[in-house]
């Protein structure tokens, strides 16, 4: 059950290939208001500049455009990505500089930034909570495992302002998350507020060997192709806030999407960009896996949680991964009716056994049964969990009893 993630792309015209783009000028959509990241690309673009140097290396050029964040998603060249620091920061902070690898881009998770736990009472934000949940955002993506599934917003050619689509680009498998980078020159008063850190991460993928682009650069000027095989991603929950989480279920949805436009590209279109034959093994070997990852239950995380047995969560991820998952959810029965000592590695101490039991026994009850023989199959958060065994959940919007 692996965390994979969403990530937004600035529109490019000739498919993220960290070059500046051949025609400047016909990109209309990197500078729309549901670019990335938000309308720094219209605010900062120099026009006159980018078309003196079009179809050029960004990496190899004496300054950076504002879509340097995206624009090197599929490139086989590594790129230098600058960040300026903020205006409030009021201090002498220098731009950010680092280097990037090829297929690399830049993300920062903007849901967690404007959450309530980072309010500060009296206005503002905690900087320190900020970054921490920066933190425990990009903790559980998986070198080498997790997936990254490219996207663009709004600001695409797809989108009108009467029916806005969110459009995906490609998908890879994800080779390393980049470290955190800071702002030099900070002052005391903005690393004491601000902390100084850049609100962006590198994303480095293994493409092309683990990964694919559509070619919509290939047919831009050809609408009657490009809506063969364009994909308007069905969870269009995952494409918000820049980044989000993006659990197996939804991944597999999202897989299955684009391995029906790599036939349409490969049998319809007869398109010759890539060996859309690899591809498709590629894609198919990957549905095979997260099945293999989701397990029969992958709510059942959750509902441990729930109930307060997050202890055991390890051990049944572990249970389906060694393919032992109907073993372990009879352990986790028999644990919370009282019949077993525990679940597989979780063994706890009969005061500790007892107290948990009690709390099931008292705030859990006949939800029991439901938590663990149906919920468990469908891939929900604790907090959806709780709305639908709540007492009150009419108030939820749920009116079956």
């Amino acid at each position: 059950m692996a965390t994979h993630i969403s990530l937004r792309l600035a529109w490019h015209n000739d498919g993220w290939n960290g070059r500046i783009c051949e025609k400047p000028g016909d990109n209309s959509f990197c500078v729309g208001c549901y670019s990335y990241p938000g309308e720094m690309i219209r605010e900062n673009r120099d026009l006159a500049w980018e078309k003196a140097n079009a179809g050029k290396l960004i990496g190899e050029l004496d300054k950076r455009p504002p879509c340097v964040f995206s624009a090197n998603a599929f490139s086989d060249h590594s790129s230098v990505i600058e960040a300026d620091p903020p205006d409030f920061f009021h201090d002498d902070s220098k731009t950010a500089t680092w280097r990037i690898p090829p297929a690399t881009a830049s993300v920062w998770p903007y849901e967690p930034m404007y959450c309530k736990e980072v309010k500060r009472p009296g206005g503002g934000y905690d900087y320190d909570k900020r970054l921490a949940l920066a933190n425990e955002y990009f903790a559980p993506i998986e070198k080498n495992s997790s997936l990254v599934f490219y996207y663009a917003n709004y600001s695409n050619p797809f989108s009108e302002d009467e029916a806005r689509k969110y459009v995906l680009v490609g998908v890879a498998r994800i080779k390393e998350v980049g470290p955190q980078v800071y702002y030099e020159g900070c002052s005391e008063r903005t690393l004491e507020r601000y902390k100084g850190f850049v609100w962006q991460r590198h994303i480095h993928s293994h493409y092309p060997d683990q990964g694919l682009r559509l070619p919509y650069h290939k047919y831009r000027n050809q609408p009657d192709i490009l809506s063969q095989f364009a994909v308007f991603p069905e969870a269009s929950q995952a494409c918000k806030y820049a980044t989000r989480h993006v659990d197996d279920d939804t991944a597999l949805g999202l897989l299955e999407q684009i391995l029906s436009s790599i036939r349409v590209l490969r049998d319809d279109i007869q398109d010759k960009t890539e060996d859309w034959d690899k591809r498709i093994i590629w894609l198919e070997s990957l549905i095979v896996e997260l099945w293999q990852s989701r397990g029969a239950y992958p709510g059942m995380p959750a509902v441990l949680e729930y109930l307060g047995v997050e202890e055991a969560i390890d051990s049944f991820r572990q249970s389906v991964l060694d393919g032992k998952e109907q073993e372990s959810v009879k352990e986790i029965i028999d644990f919370c009716t009282g019949r077993g000592e525990g679940v597989g590695e979780y063994l706890p101490f009969e005061e500790e056994r007892k107290k948990v039991l009690r709390n099931i026994k008292l705030n859990i009850g006949n939800d029991l049964v439901l938590l663990i023989g149906t919920l468990s199959r469908f891939s929900l958060a604790t907090d959806q969990l709780k709305k639908i065994v709540s007492t009150s959940r009419i108030e939820n919007g749920i009116v079956a009893p």
